[in-house]
């Protein structure tokens, strides 16, 4: 069977006032046409108010009358709202199976597992590992985001912070969303990110942002405080001229997705499948944040699960417990509280290790921490305040580690490649 789902107008087919593809009276329903005039196509009949449910029984015998009352309950548990549409023979067997997008409703804007239901839990977790493990970025873009990652890495060992056992943090990271977001109330100003977030971040800690912002200027709030890192930073260290230029922001998601903690954009997508690949890790809920202020908290005190269609944010019923048989409906993770986040001894020691692997792993990285005291007054050690170096002790002594639990992954290759579900 092949699956297409493709996005044009045709306008003697429906009202296209709201998403119109098509210029003038111009016709564009070629491919339409193409498909539907195939003898073995159907045209699937499902919207955004429907779900999609895979049930064994349904689909041996045909219809729902046999579903016995467990299944309909959880069945109606996932849908909420929606009418469930069940696979059966009629969807499996044609050639291809077109998911239009002709009309808005037709739109299927969500998540695959808050769209596609298995009532046999085995199979659901399988198919959510199947999209964790297989329906990636390829080798080529993770092993350029890896060299970014070991090199803010080693910078942030120097300074006396840990990478934690499955090898990621060391920094921070944001994702900055500022342009064609069509959501007003989340693009918030330069003064209101650095407000909103300025508590999660450590002193001296190293922020890597992602953002469409070309203007740098709007970091001056975070550059007074702390050293920041972008992507074109590492431009000849991760080789990114070899790399097609829509391969950079899969680089910068995989990057920021291993910050030791992540502050995302609200309603971005790009911002959502990083705290994604960030569940994928084993990374703590606890570390996620939104600048926005009424969502702030939301991946951490927010549902697990939601029975909408819905892109504003992931969820964690997308990677809580896939790697077992059983349904997971509650993510029971406590809040962990860390002790002791800023371990020098542990830091020396693993720039001892990083010192004892091959020569090129490193070789070309410059980790020299570069200021304009001019221009960041509160960063030049003669112009301090004596707050700011009270505050400096304080964090010399007390930032705390958020060591992530220890699944037997050492090194940073080995826990991307672990993600992804090749060990």
């Amino acid at each position: 069977m092949i699956l297409c789902s493709l996005i044009f107008a045709y306008k003697p087919y429906t009202d296209c006032t709201t998403f119109t593809f098509c210029a003038g009276d111009e016709y564009c329903g070629e491919i339409f046409d193409k498909i539907t005039s195939h003898e073995h196509s159907l045209v699937a009949p499902l919207t955004g108010g429907n779900c999609l449910v895979f049930d064994v029984e349904v689909f041996i015998n045909g219809g729902s009358g046999n579903i016995d009352e467990a299944t309909k309950t959880d069945t109606k548990y996932f849908c909420g709202s929606r009418s469930p549409v069940y696979y059966t023979n009629e969807l499996h067997d044609p050639a291809i199976l077109h998911f239009d997008t002709f009309e808005q409703r037709h739109r299927l804007l969500s998540h695959f597992y808050q769209y596609v239901h298995f009532s046999d839990p085995v199979i659901d977790n399988y198919y959510k590992r199947f999209v964790r493990d297989f329906l990636h970025y390829t080798d080529k873009i993770f092993c350029a985001a890896g060299k970014i990652v070991r090199s803010l890495q080693i910078e942030a060992m120097e300074r006396g912070f840990v990478v934690d056992e499955e090898g990621g943090g060391g920094y921070s990271s944001l994702h900055i969303r500022r342009g064609d977001l069509q959501f007003d109330e989340v693009l918030i100003s330069e003064d209101r990110w650095w407000d909103n977030t300025a508590d999660i971040w450590k002193p001296n800690e190293i922020l890597y942002i992602s953002s469409d912002e070309k203007d740098k200027k709007f970091f001056d709030n975070f550059a007074l405080r702390h050293d920041l890192r972008f992507l074109e930073d590492y431009w000849d260290l991760a080789n990114l001229d070899n790399l097609d230029v829509e391969h950079l922001g899969m680089i910068d998601a995989i990057v920021a997705s291993r910050g030791t903690n992540f502050c995302g954009t609200y309603f971005s997508t790009f911002s959502g499948y990083i705290n994604r690949m960030r569940g994928y890790h084993g990374m703590s809920k606890y570390t996620s944040w939104y600048s926005w202020n009424p969502v702030k908290y939301e991946m951490q005190k927010g549902e697990m699960f939601t029975p909408n269609n819905e892109f504003k944010r992931e969820y964690s019923i997308g990677w809580v417990g896939i790697d077992g048989d059983r349904k997971v409906m509650k993510d029971n993770e406590v809040d962990p509280k860390p002790e002791s986040e800023f371990v020098n001894d542990k830091a020396k020691e693993q720039l001892l290790e990083v010192a004892a692997e091959k020569k090129d792993t490193v070789k070309g990285v410059n980790t020299e921490v570069k200021r304009d005291d001019k221009q960041h007054p509160d960063k030049g050690s003669e112009q301090s305040t004596g707050k700011d170096k009270e505050q400096q002790a304080v964090a010399d002594k007390s930032m705390q580690s958020n060591t992530g639990a220890d699944h037997g992954i050492k090194t940073l290759e080995e826990s991307m490649i672990k993600s992804l579900g090749f060990l």
